[in-house]
């Protein structure tokens, strides 16, 4: 009773404000706040410009628009407290760390409001929980706080031991943050480098080894994480991709016999990296296995799923399984879940839907293999069409949309509109694609310059192996991210070139 007591003399009704959140009622009914959401949800607004328009006919300097905004902001904030994260598909450490989190958040405010009795009490609760999934952050938190509560209650035996504690777990901290650090500056350095190195940075070779001998030290779940993380980069980087997948193997293996301590979207990580491996190893037969025991696991409304979906479908294009494509591509955008994807994501999957509908006519396969349930609403011509500018995150999209486009101009004969295209791609060649960045790109917008240049005839392609060779010495190379994709590989999609027009 002491303790409620105490929690009562706080949240009294002098307090207690009305907490402004998005619950079933404000989302249920006609207002502002609720067309504000629909239209960012549903991917309506894409800046301040469209919703200001849309919601006042005004400016975003509007005051209505700027107090809306502001109140939608703050209703989302407050609304984060209320998630429910104990629904079925949950894993149990996600449950965990959403609730660790939010009742840390609860401690301090009572600590603050000196309401020591229940602090105390749910602290050790707390701790214990904390301590069985192995949150070393909130633990140490814990054990911080409980050392104060016990000096406050002049308990020297308690004290003494959340100082033991404290010591113990402030060691295993040290070594957590000191991989997490290491992970990062390796992922900063591949972010570096846009194909397969001529040699590995020295630094990354010792990043790898110290965080071997971190995981030999200390079992820290946290630490083993790291160490596959960087290996899996290593490798990627050296093109190994058998050594990839076999750390990828040992990755998962060790997810799942600890999956106390990892959110479950870590392990899809671990799925989605093998199948790139597969992909650049162009191995059809063990990625299609490698689906098949694990797509049943992922639940199908969930962006990873795409993600894993979406090298499938390139590693069956790459290993020229085109039937299997069609079918995977069909299940993709079959799937419910698609219609709730994000704009950029939409833009990638319209692509996708051109590049099949090439593949379609080059190879003259039954139109009905491709039964896009969005074929009214991705209609070639219009897509192709349409000049709606790019952003420069989706620079890689705009590339292969032109080149696509200049592709079906060849196809039907329309060599004029080929001709300004290509001339336009080859001028974005020169001066705005880095060499580095798009080195694949540029040698394929070469081969079709010479293609321009040679009249569209076979027999005049001078100088075209320079460049064809240039491109095959320079692998694919894809992380899962706009950047890299080819939909077709490049050596692929000329030598299609080069057979439509024979």
């Amino acid at each position: 009773m002491k303790k409620l007591i105490e929690l009562s003399k706080i949240v009294t009704r002098k307090k207690v404000v009305k907490l402004e959140v998005l619950d079933e009622y404000v989302l249920n009914k006609q207002s502002k706040i609720n067309e504000f959401f629909e239209g960012i949800t549903g991917s309506k607004f894409k800046n301040d410009r469209d919703a200001a328009f849309y919601l006042y006919e005004s400016s975003p300097q509007d005051p209505k628009y700027r107090k809306l905004k502001s109140r939608f902001r703050q209703r989302l904030l407050n609304t984060i407290f209320l998630i429910e994260p104990n629904q079925p598909v949950t894993s149990g450490y996600d449950r965990a760390y959403f609730n660790c989190q939010k009742e840390w958040a609860q401690v301090k405010i009572l600590m603050a409001n000196d309401a020591f009795l229940i602090a105390e009490s749910l602290t050790r609760q707390l701790l214990n929980i904390s301590l069985k999934f192995k949150f070393t952050d909130i633990s140490l938190n814990c054990m911080r706080d409980l050392r104060g509560h016990a000096a406050r209650n002049k308990n020297e035996k308690e004290f003494e031991k959340y100082v033991a504690l404290e010591k113990e777990y402030s060691s295993i901290s040290e070594k957590e943050n000191r991989s997490i650090e290491l992970y990062q500056k390796a992922y900063l350095l591949s972010g570096k480098i846009y194909s397969k190195p001529e040699k590995l940075p020295d630094h990354l070779e010792d990043i790898c080894h110290e965080l071997v001998r971190l995981s030999e030290i200390n079992d820290s779940p946290t630490i083993f994480r790291n160490m596959f993380n960087v290996w899996i980069i290593r490798y990627e980087l050296e093109a190994d991709y058998d050594s990839m997948i076999e750390v990828c193997i040992q990755a998962e293996q060790y997810l799942l016999n600890h999956s106390q301590y990892f959110p479950q979207k870590d392990i899809y990580l671990y799925y989605v990296k093998k199948i790139t491996a597969f992909l650049h190893l162009q191995d059809y037969s063990r990625g299609k296995n490698h689906m098949e025991e694990w797509l049943p696991k992922l639940p199908n409304d969930v962006q990873e799923w795409f993600d894993f979906m979406e090298i499938y479908l390139l590693l069956a294009i790459h290993s020229r399984n085109y039937f299997q494509a069609f079918a995977i591509f069909n299940n993709i955008i079959s799937n419910p879940a698609f219609k709730k994807l994000d704009a950029d994501n939409k833009e990638k999957w319209k692509l996708f839907n051109a590049y099949m509908q090439y593949i379609l006519e080059v190879k003259q396969f039954d139109p009905i293999l491709l039964k896009s349930v969005n074929q009214t609403s991705y209609h070639l011509e219009t897509y192709l069409a349409d000049k709606t500018a790019f952003p420069k995150k989706l620079r890689t999209f705009e590339i292969l949309k032109k080149i696509l486009t200049a592709l079906f101009f060849i196809r039907q004969h329309k060599y004029e509109s080929a001709n300004e295209l290509i001339t336009h791609l080859n001028y974005m060649a020169n001066h705005q694609l880095e060499k580095e960045h798009f080195h694949r790109p540029v040698q394929l917008i070469k081969l079709l310059t010479i293609l321009k240049k040679a009249t569209y005839r076979m027999d005049d392609l001078r100088l075209a192996d320079k460049y064809y060779s240039r491109l095959r010495n320079q692998p694919f190379y894809y992380r899962s991210n706009h950047h890299g994709l080819e939909i077709l590989p490049f050596e692929t999609l000329w030598e299609m070139v080069l057979e439509d027009l024979n």
